[in-house]
């Protein structure tokens, strides 16, 4: 954790920013002014220019509660959460710390969502995703403030400078895509599995893309939308399987899938998944969910299963593989909006089949941040 955000627990970030006070209710609040002056050594103060809309901030908008637990509006104000939502970011540096040295006022940067204590067990021993002290982007669980606002400051170390090629949008798809190489990592997938995903929205997308880049020749997925599946085929699933309708034929796959990437959190999907897999394959866990099934095939079959959650040490190769052309995320922003327009993206999103990732701007280039 950085010295400032320890030294100061409830530091709000500043500026214009969209405020979460109940079930859909967004409010555009002007907050003080962010104090370059108060930057920890490590810390870079900076512009989010692109959020992406996660399916978990849809939670926290629809129903007021995440992970189980329900939001206190409006007490949680004046906590550093502060109803401020958003961890899909880039941006650029506006102001830097004393000791930093990763990046310089003027660059345009993708923004890792979490910042970990740095010295427990699971820091040091290369697994920081599952730090206990983790303090995540727009995350009432872990109580920090998000990206949908004018300014915030985020540790040097979890930033990462941005070749010309990649635009804003691209860097802040960075994130989800990691959860894909997360994924791909957990899963083991190596040069010539066959691999199936098991949900086509924008975290399943990412794991089918992760999977290619990974060296899997037979990708294959599933989901109950149809346009999301045709999405799947631009971005080079080799087979699509809309349920219930494809049910015969996605049947007719057999066992033969080397590992499984369950990315909706619904027991039948799991299900479908170990029915799938073959004997000693691989079932890698992503979306979240309350899995009610039966695991006895899962020893039958000798099936290793794998659990996601985040990601960690991803976000260099993440960016490798955008900047490089490997992976073309490009096509999957279907809409943009401005920060006051944040209620009809969220609605967007709820409403419109075709909505894949939405992207928020909090300010451009164009405009003065104050």
């Amino acid at each position: 954790m950085s010295d400032a955000l320890a030294a100061n627990p409830r530091r709000a970030f500043g500026g214009k920013t969209a405020v979460l006070h109940g079930v859909r209710d967004f409010r555009i609040e002007q907050r003080p002014a962010f104090d370059a002056s108060s930057l920890g050594p490590h810390e870079v103060l900076l512009a989010p220019r692109a959020v992406g809309i996660c399916g978990s901030d849809m939670h926290y908008w629809g129903s007021a509660c995440i992970g189980g637990r329900d939001i206190p509006f409006p007490a949680v104000h004046a906590t550093r959460f502060g109803g401020v939502m958003g961890h899909e970011a880039a941006g650029r540096v506006l102001a830097v710390g004393s000791a930093v040295t990763r990046v310089r006022v003027g660059d345009r940067v993708a923004i890792e969502a979490g910042v970990p204590c740095g010295g427990c067990s699971y820091c040091l021993g290369g697994r920081y995703n599952l730090c206990g002290e983790m303090k995540f982007l727009g995350s009432f669980l872990s109580d920090y403030s998000g990206a949908l606002t004018a300014t915030m400051a985020h540790d040097e170390h979890f930033v990462f400078p941005l070749p010309a090629s990649v635009s804003f949008e691209e860097a802040a798809m960075l994130e989800p895509l990691s959860v894909g190489l997360q994924a791909v990592k957990r899963g083991k997938v190596r040069m010539g599995d066959r691999v199936l995903v098991a949900g086509a929205g924008p975290v399943g997308l990412m794991a089918l893309l992760a999977a290619k880049a990974a060296g899997a020749t037979r990708v294959g997925i599933t989901d109950i939308n149809a346009a999301r599946l045709a999405l799947a085929g631009r971005f080079g699933a080799d087979a699509t399987f809309c349920l219930p309708a494809d049910g015969a034929a996605f049947a007719a796959t057999g066992g033969d899938w080397d590992v499984a990437i369950e990315c909706t959190g619904v027991g039948p999907s799991f299900g479908a998944c170990v029915e799938r897999v073959r004997r000693g394959g691989r079932i890698v866990l992503v979306g979240m969910g309350d899995l009610a099934v039966s695991l006895r095939q899962v020893q039958i079959k000798e099936l290793d299963v794998a659990g996601v959650y985040r990601y960690c040490n991803t976000y260099a190769a993440a960016l490798q593989l955008v900047a490089s052309g490997a992976i073309d995320l490009k096509p999957m922003v279907t809409h943009h909006f401005g920060l006051d327009e944040i209620t009809q993206a969220f609605e967007t999103l709820r409403d419109d089949p075709t909505a894949i990732k939405i992207m928020i701007h909090p300010t451009t280039d164009g405009e003065l941040i104050d």
